[in-house]
């Protein structure tokens, strides 16, 4: 029965993630599938628990380092004058309107807001 619940949290999560367009909660449905498959393959709740906690917070954080490494490297990097722009994600609307561009004008690669 508990693997229903993973199911059930994985769905929920890829369709906030597909409303909202964060890049937050696709790293939370990560976790969520690796504790399905514990699940499936008979681990105890607190094992899949961890695993779900572990396996998302790892997600989130690889994505945020290599975020800032694109940031790091990108072509706006000398263009801001040493005043980098802190990295966000772009909400879906400014990516449909202004093609990839933040609502400042900057350009997003991977949600990390670069200068122009």
């Amino acid at each position: 029965m508990t693997a229903v619940y993973w199911l059930i949290a994985i769905i929920v999560l890829l369709v906030i993630e597909a409303v909202t367009m964060g890049l937050t909660t696709i790293w939370f449905a990560g976790g969520a599938l690796a504790a399905f498959i514990a699940c499936v393959a008979g681990a105890e709740l607190w094992l899949q628990v961890v695993l779900f906690i572990v396996i998302s917070l790892m997600l989130l954080f690889f994505y945020q380092a290599l975020c800032e490494a694109v940031y790091q490297q990108g072509a706006g990097k000398d263009k801001c004058g040493g005043a980098h722009r802190k990295r966000s994600a772009c909400d879906g609307e400014d990516r449909q309107q202004a093609g990839n561009r933040g609502s400042g004008g900057e350009r997003t690669v991977l949600g990390c807001q670069i200068c122009r």
